[in-house]
């Protein structure tokens, strides 16, 4: 039986009330801590037969139904308390057709990974109110306006070569909660795997190697928690009663259950499942950082820009949204820097926020090659940034700037900002974002006039506006594509490594 974390912490007659914002939320282990070894799974990894493939968990005692009970009050007592993060509710992924009347969260509302492993719990999946806290939620999308955009900092003929530009908040078409999202999709870096299956007795490994497929399953009572690995990507589900006691039969799973195998929890196949999550867990980012002079349209006059021709108000920027660092020794995230022998540079500029470290490179730190007139170096590591940080000084209105002089396909989002003056007094900023068609919109949008202070309201808006177009990206056909292909060959790797086809172990 699963046992809340949240219930080790506080008791039910609380007069503290636990909300999606509260601080006091007990702290979940990093995700990149392997929990110690605390039992092992049976040593036999091939289950003998499906009557005992298909036995999940023991009879429950006394104590622990009275347990149970206990945590059930707790975590409906935490629903009522955030009643507003179930407010419009997301739709699932992968819906079981045989449950029905479950409560899920809005996708925008998720903040507190504790809070949703605290109501993840077994007993929020029966009784007066059903709570699905763990089936993966869909991506709420917005669309650019068709409208005609205002004048702004990019020219707007790019829209004609296959780029999208959000100039204010006219710009796009705000029908969903995605607009509310704090870090967009920020679920999937919540490490589900390690906190309710790794070193659980109580789950089975359904796996098929002709399909690719590995489905691991908790089950209850009444519905089993899964986590479905496939060459789509990784999906969490909740199934009912008939589907979870012939798993390899259902079709949202596996087309052909004759070549479906059960596999026992062993340490070593569990720790493999365990990595491949941990790998998938986002931790920081890069982002490119670009000064353009005034009335400078050449790619190679922008990338040898040196650090003493920028102004004072691009040093201004760059302290806001983030602390200059010395690279040499540095222990942090490098994002590709040299941090041994100085090749990139003596320093560069990082930062943190929302859990997530970021390394900027900042195109006017890199050191030139001799005798290189192109900047090959800065482009090297600017050019392999998926969101890239313009930051533009204007002689005039006209004087803007256009993405399509960088070579670099793998560019795809260029936030624009431009100060009202460059010197060390500049307190204002105008901002533009564009981006390539194939990526949808992303928060936080541009407010009404597209212009900004010199203050912290602003510093949250540019390192949220970078953290979520890149992660937005990674939804885009393009991106998607690479990730199914490491996905395929992750699940392909785990399949040949424990898949055991014999007499005994083939359901059928």
């Amino acid at each position: 039986m699963f046992k809340s974390k949240f219930s080790k912490k506080r008791n039910s007659t609380s007069s503290e009330p636990l909300t999606c914002s509260d601080s006091k939320i007990p702290t979940i282990s990093s995700p990149t801590e392997k929990p110690k070894k605390k039992r092992k799974a049976s040593v036999g990894s091939v289950f003998k037969g499906i009557g005992e493939a298909l036995t999940f968990e023991k009879e429950k005692t006394a104590e622990e139904k009275a347990k149970e009970e206990q945590e059930n009050l707790m975590v409906l007592q935490l629903f009522k308390q955030n009643l507003e993060c179930f407010e419009k509710s997301s739709e699932p992924v992968l819906v079981c057709e045989s449950l029905t009347g479950y409560k899920r969260m809005n996708k925008a509302k998720i903040t507190k990974r504790d809070l949703v492993f605290a109501m993840c719990g077994e007993p929020v999946y029966k009784g007066t109110i059903k709570i699905d806290c763990w089936s993966t939620l869909k991506m709420p999308i917005d669309s650019y306006s068709t409208k005609q955009k205002r004048k702004c900092l990019i020219p707007l003929d790019i829209e004609k070569d296959g780029y999208c530009i959000e100039c204010d908040e006219s710009s796009i078409e705000q029908k969903t909660a995605l607009k509310n999202m704090t870090i967009v999709d920020f679920e999937s870096e919540f490490p589900f795997y390690k906190e309710f299956f790794y070193r659980n007795p109580n789950v089975k490994h359904y796996l098929s190697k002709e399909e690719n497929v590995i489905c691991s399953i908790q089950r209850f009572k009444e519905v089993s928690r899964c986590i479905l690995r496939n060459n789509k990507g990784v999906i969490r589900c909740l199934i009912g009663k008939e589907e979870s006691e012939k798993p390899q039969c259902y079709d949202k799973f596996f087309n052909e259950p004759k070549n479906v195998i059960c596999l026992d929890n062993t340490p070593e196949l569990d720790d493999a499942l365990f990595e491949m999550e941990n790998k998938s867990i986002i931790t920081h980012f890069k982002f490119g950082v670009i000064y353009v002079k005034p009335n400078q349209n050449d790619e190679n006059k922008i990338f040898t820009t040196s650090a003493k021709d920028c102004s004072p108000a691009f040093w201004k920027f760059l302290d806001l949204i983030g602390n200059k660092i010395e690279l040499n020794g540095w222990t942090g995230y490098r994002g590709g820097l040299d941090v041994k022998s100085g090749s990139t540079g003596t320093h560069s500029y990082i930062s943190h926020t929302h859990n997530f470290e970021i390394m900027f490179h900042v195109s006017p730190l890199i050191p030139l090659l001799q005798d290189d007139g192109q900047g090959l170096e800065r482009k090297r590591h600017v050019g392999n940034d998926v969101v890239v940080l313009i930051f533009k000084e204007q002689s005039n209105q006209n004087d803007t700037f256009d993405p399509r002089i960088l070579t670099s396909h793998f560019n795809s989002i260029f936030i624009v900002v431009t100060p009202d003056k460059p010197t060390i007094d500049n307190i204002h900023y105008k901002v533009t974002v564009c981006a390539k068609a194939e990526i949808n919109s992303f928060p936080p949008y541009l407010n009404e006039t597209g212009t900004y202070f010199h203050d912290d309201i602003f510093r949250d808006f540019i390192l949220r506006k970078l953290i979520n177009g890149e992660r937005t990206a990674m939804f885009s056909p393009t991106f998607r594509l690479n990730y199914k292909k490491t996905i395929k060959e992750e699940i392909k790797n785990i399949n040949e490594q424990f898949y055991k086809q014999d007499l005994f172990a083939v359901l059928k």
